[in-house]
Formats: C-alpha cells, structure tokens, sequence
C-alpha cells in the first residue's frame, strides 16, 4: 500500500494539468488508507495505523515531486492530511478509541515528515497548526463522536507540538519556533472544535485542556524554562482568541474560560498526576460466559469520567480486542463497569 502510494505520487507530477494535482494527492492519500480494508484480516489493529501513518509520510514527504508549485505545497499537505482523516472511517478501523489513535499517526506522521516536504521558508509554523486543524474538521467525517472529538482536540494538539518540537530539536530547523508553534496549534484547534460541532458548552473547558496539552508536550520534550514561560503566555492569550473566534461565547464567559486556562497551562508545568484507578481482583469466569467489574476512577487535577477510559485485552487469543468484548460503561460518572 506504502510502496503504491509513493510511486503514484511520483507519478502526478506527469500530467499535464496541474489544477487537478491537488485533487488526485488527496485521492492517493484517501485511497491509500481506506486500502487497508481490503487487508484488515492480514493486518493487526496496531499494524493498521502503522500503514495509514506511513502513508501519509509517503505522501508528505514526496509532495515537491509531485509537481505542485512551492506556493501550492503548504496547502497540498494540509489538504492530503484532511483528507487522510475523513478516510479513516472507511479503513480498517472500528471504534472510537482506535480512530483516534489513527488521528494521532497521522497529525504526527505528517508533521514529522515536514523537513524532506521542501515548503516555502516561513510556511512550517502555519503548515503545523494547520495540520492540526484539518484533522479536528474531518474529525465528524472519520466517524468520531463528539465526545470522542473533545479528547482527540487535546490528543492532536500534543501530537503536533511535540512532533514539531522533537522536529526542530533533531533536524535543528530554525525556523521552528516552539512558542509560536504551541500557541499557534491551540488557537486553531479551539477555533476549529466549534467546526466540528462541539457544543458551546464544552468549548471553554476544552480550550484550557488543549492549552494545558500543548504545554505538557514541551514539558515531555525537555524544553528549558524560559521557552516553557513565554509558552504559557502565549498559549493562554492564543486560547482566548481561539475561543472568541468561534463568536458562541459571550465576553463574560470569554473572560471566566481564560482564568481556567490559566489555571490549566501553570498545572501542566508545576506536575500533572496521573489519574487513578480502584483495586481490580482477578477474575474468574466459565469459557463463553461473560464478566463483570465494577471500578472507580479519580484524577487530581482534572475532571474524569467512564467515558473516557478504554480497556484492552494483553492477551487477544484469550479475550480479542474487539468493541462487542470489552465494552466500559458508566457515562460520566466516576464508577464504571468492565
């Protein structure tokens, strides 16, 4: 699938008309991942990410001979990766959380591949935050609920600060400003969640948990303190602006959701617990015969629910990682049940 996807974009830059080429790059990508349908059987659930993310570094990583002009690359890439995304309902993947996982490939896929894409100087910033929110417009598309939706905001935002941040740091690209690109990221991704259907009500907490993600990114890929400073600044100011470009909330609200990114953003960098789980015991069950367990969950520093929490089997020949097999309820309480 890899292999035929590169070679058919090397083989675009030979027709004659260019107007078309930016349509026929996003059908090579889109057709690239919803291939790996055809070979669900033959590719394990992790394997399946794993093509749709090589794909996609295929496909970025060849865009210049492609034969787009270098203007038209930046949005070519973000194009193919919007494209990538609203595919994914149409691959081999079946459920929200691995969705969202092929979201995270991808956003991180992308941007990693960013140095080898040859764009214009300049561009690599707004080609990052972009690819961002392409991925949180086509979210609806790959099949993604709205819950689902609110976390793969956060999700996508640390992929793409961090991808960008290790970029910059291994690549030593110059023109990767860290700050730039954190605050750049949340306030496309804020603006784009009202896009994808986010309801107002969610919009504000999830601004100050997408602000606290891209921090946290920098924070895991070792940036010093004076850059993890005017990050937070930087976030917090671009956050707000994200969400009054979204024109739901009123100033007031505007005003009460950047105190809670601020809160949010100093959590992040001052240690950020990990959430908690009650005891679980072994269990027993006779062969074909279903179980259940009942288990509380916690978090000191940010609201959970069961919702949120996936559960995956180490052992497949005994329990297979599918939906209808281990299923968690439990809404948006705190007590769930495997």
């Amino acid at each position: 699938i890899v292999k035929g996807a590169s070679k058919a974009m090397a083989s675009i830059s030979e027709l004659n008309s260019g107007g078309k080429r930016l349509g026929i790059l996003k059908q090579v990508v889109s057709f690239g991942v919803e291939s790996t349908k055809k070979f669900a059987k033959e590719i394990p659930e992790g394997g399946v990410h794993d093509v749709i993310s090589n794909v996609v570094k295929a496909a970025v990583s060849s865009v210049h001979t492609a034969g787009v002009s270098e203007a038209e690359r930046a949005e070519a890439v973000v194009a193919m990766v919007g494209s990538a995304v609203a595919s994914i309902k149409d691959a081999a993947v079946s459920d929200d959380s691995a969705r969202l996982e092929s979201m995270k490939a991808i956003v991180a896929a992308a941007v990693s591949s960013l140095a080898e894409a040859k764009l214009p100087t300049g561009t690599m910033t707004n080609v990052v935050s972009a690819i961002a929110e392409s991925s949180i417009k086509n979210a609806s598309a790959a099949g993604l609920s709205q819950d689902v939706i609110v976390h793969a905001a956060k999700a996508v935002t640390a992929e793409a600060v961090s991808s960008a941040t290790q970029l910059a740091q291994s690549a030593g690209i110059e023109e990767i400003n860290v700050t730039e690109v954190s605050s750049s990221v949340v306030k496309n991704v804020v603006g784009a969640l009202a896009d994808a259907g986010v309801p107002k009500e969610a919009l504000a907490a999830t601004a100050a948990e997408v602000s606290a993600a891209s921090i946290q990114a920098l924070v895991d890929t070792g940036v010093d303190a004076t850059v993890l400073n005017q990050a937070k600044a930087s976030v917090q100011e671009s956050a707000t602006q994200g969400l009054a470009s979204t024109g739901q909330l009123s100033q007031a609200e505007i005003d009460a959701a950047k105190k809670d990114i601020a809160n949010k953003t100093e959590s992040a960098t001052s240690g950020n617990s990990a959430p908690e789980f009650s005891e679980i015991a072994d269990q027993t069950t006779f062969e074909d015969t279903s179980a259940s367990v009942t288990f509380t969950i916690s978090d000191s520093d940010n609201e959970v629910k069961c919702s949120q929490v996936v559960a995956k089997a180490e052992n497949e020949e005994l329990i297979p990682n599918t939906k209808d097999n281990l299923i968690v309820s439990g809404g948006s309480g705190k007590i769930c049940t495997l």
